[in-house]
């Protein structure tokens, strides 16, 4: 629990830390205000049934004497709003140490959601690969809630209840001493025999927690994902089994963690109910027994009211942090065992700016991907002039994409660089990344209108209107937008699904567009279009010439037909380079694509 408790503060701002001393400080003042409580009840009870015995109490002399001095029903009366007035105090102090403590835990769960999204964009681009994206949901969504909610607002409360539970006992040991350490030892006994029997229950069941969240945002994300081939082939069952039985493990695990939650409380109620019982009975069979010791049993029961509910809330919040242990170990790791990284933003470097106005140059660049037997790519050498359009064609698994990620700056080299006008991009590569523009082949549009897809991630009131509408003309969108029923401001849906393959494309040109980059970047973003839609992106792109760089990822080689050159690759290798007449000329590989091509386009139009 130590190390669980040591990590969760590692995970807390410095501020945030400060905070939980200031918690600490308004806790003592609960205690003390407990103490009090249970110390004035003992007078009371003494005034209500035996005033003479007021003497025998432990008071200074001067108060002693003063209160001798003072009519009964006026010590009842004064002692009763004395105690409201007390409790009321009390109250009121605990009250808004509850209101800061749940203020301070969701504002801190919030700035660690906040923190642990920035981690995981921050990452590497081949770090983000080799983990599943239900995994960073469930510890963004799940494992924060539960390290705050489960382990510091436990923690916070259990500090809390200790506190007020020793006060309550120092009070009860300055009235009965020999009954108020036995009410300790009894109450330690009954918190180390509840709780240590049941800690690896709760660790455990903890875990089990976490493992079936993520495996329930894993069935999510892939049913979802895959909405369109599961209705076809209708695989519902399939997807819905999988979700089901993980939902049905996390019920079970919920529910065995419930009842373990629930146990100690019953146990404490009956063995602190029996202690009484035997202490009423044991003093029934002594003369006038009870009467004499009413009072006292008034002091008891107003102690076992506050420390039986401690107690058991003891126990709990001691359970509730072994069951989130394993939230905040999930949590910890990923912000300390993940290479730091920094969410880099424009004019941030202390380097000097990288723009594309002569040659892109790749040298030598080779890259491994981990655990692979062979290169991606090997020994690559090609320079690309500023306003060229450079088609890049191969099989698949020719190592096309690979290599485009390097030029973009999401993959390492393992040997050789790219350098732009003679810098290498890792020098200052947030600067590199700010003059490009990238069209996948699959454009994912957020569910938000046409406006915000096209300027991605810019505030609306930082929108530049004449790069939007220059990105939407280039583009040719005018008349998409033209035809939609709020133009710009018009809806699309979950991933642009009223618009047109054709039209999500021309959305992610604009997109692409839209920072007036150096470098455009097409990865196969016409492979899925029909002939006449794809000769249409085509047109865009050609119109680009000499004003933009274009590097073009094809299968189809009538799609690179105009580019200025056509780099040929296969298995990582540069095979050739040169215009498409030249390669179709010399380059017996090309050939054979080109032949493969014809044939397919043949049949397409005999179809």
């Amino acid at each position: 629990m130590i190390a669980t408790l040591r990590h969760l503060l590692d995970l807390l701002e410095p501020g945030m830390r400060w905070a939980v001393l200031g918690l600490f400080v308004m806790m003592m003042l609960g205690g003390v205000l407990e103490m009090l409580g249970i110390g004035l009840f003992l007078p009371f009870m003494l005034i209500l049934f035996d005033p003479q015995r007021l003497a025998s109490l432990p008071l200074p002399n001067a108060l002693g004497s003063w209160l001798a001095t003072i009519d009964a029903s006026h010590l009842v009366m004064g002692f009763g709003v004395g105690m409201f007035l007390l409790y009321l105090v009390k109250n009121i102090v605990l009250a808004l140490l509850a209101w800061l403590g749940f203020r301070f835990t969701f504002r801190g769960e919030a700035a660690l959601q906040r923190h642990l999204l920035e981690t995981y964009l921050a990452l590497p681009y081949v770090v983000l690969l080799r983990r599943n994206s239900s995994e960073f949901v469930r510890t963004i969504m799940n494992s924060t809630r539960a390290a705050f909610k489960g382990v510091l607002t436990s923690a916070l409360a259990l500090l809390q209840e200790c506190i007020l539970a020793l006060a309550a006992l120092f009070a009860l040991v300055l009235i009965l001493p020999i009954g108020g350490l036995i009410a300790a030892l009894v109450g330690a006994t009954l918190v180390a025999g509840l709780y240590l029997p049941l800690q690896r229950l709760f660790g455990q069941g903890g875990a089990e927690v976490q493992h079936h969240y993520a495996h329930m945002y894993r069935w999510i994300v892939q049913a979802l994902g895959a909405v369109k081939e599961l209705k076809i082939l209708g695989r519902e069952t399939y997807f819905l089994a999988r979700f089901s039985g993980e939902s049905q493990s996390l019920a079970n695990a919920f529910v065995r963690l419930q009842i373990l939650t629930q146990l100690p409380r019953y146990l404490t109620e009956l063995i602190v109910l029996g202690a009484l019982t035997l202490t009423v009975m044991v003093l029934s069979v002594e003369p006038g027994g009870v009467v004499q010791a009413l009072p006292m049993l008034g002091v008891f029961a107003a102690a076992a009211l506050r420390l039986l509910p401690s107690t058991n809330r003891i126990i709990q919040q001691l359970n509730n942090i072994r069951e989130g242990a394993a939230a905040v170990k999930i949590v910890h790791d990923d912000l300390t065992a993940l290479p730091r990284f920094r969410v880099e933003r424009a004019g941030s470097s202390s380097h000097a700016p990288i723009a594309l106005t002569r040659q892109l140059a790749i040298e030598d660049v080779s890259l491994r991907h981990v655990g692979a037997e062979r290169n991606s790519i090997e020994d690559v050498s090609l320079n690309v002039q500023f306003g060229e359009v450079l088609a890049l064609v191969g099989v698949s698994g020719a190592g096309k994409t690979t290599l485009v990620d390097v030029v973009l700056g999401l993959l390492q080299p393992s040997r050789g660089c790219v350098k732009v006008d003679g810098t290498d991009i890792r020098v200052n590569l947030r600067s590199w990344q700010d003059r490009l523009g990238y069209v996948p082949q699959a454009i994912y549009l957020l569910d938000d209108t046409v406006r915000r897809n096209i300027a991605f991630g810019i505030p609306d009131d930082q929108v530049d209107e004449a790069a939007l509408a220059h990105a939407i003309t280039v583009a040719r969108l005018g008349s998409v937008v033209a035809e939609l029923p709020n133009g710009l401001e018009t809806p699309l849906g979950e991933n642009g699904v009223r618009l047109s393959g054709g039209q999500r494309q021309r959305i992610g040109i604009a997109r692409a567009l839209y920072h007036s980059p150096d470098l455009l970047v097409f990865d196969e973003a016409t492979s899925a279009l029909d002939s006449e839609t794809e000769r249409e992106i085509v047109d865009a792109i050609d119109a680009l010439r000499g004003t933009r760089t274009v590097i073009l990822i094809a299968h189809r080689l009538t799609t690179v037909r105009h580019c200025d050159r056509v780099a040929l690759l296969e298995r990582g290798r540069l095979v050739d380079c040169g215009s498409f007449d030249a390669m179709a000329a010399r380059c017996a590989p090309f050939q054979r694509m080109l032949e493969l091509s014809l044939g397919r386009s043949r049949m397409a139009t005999d179809t």
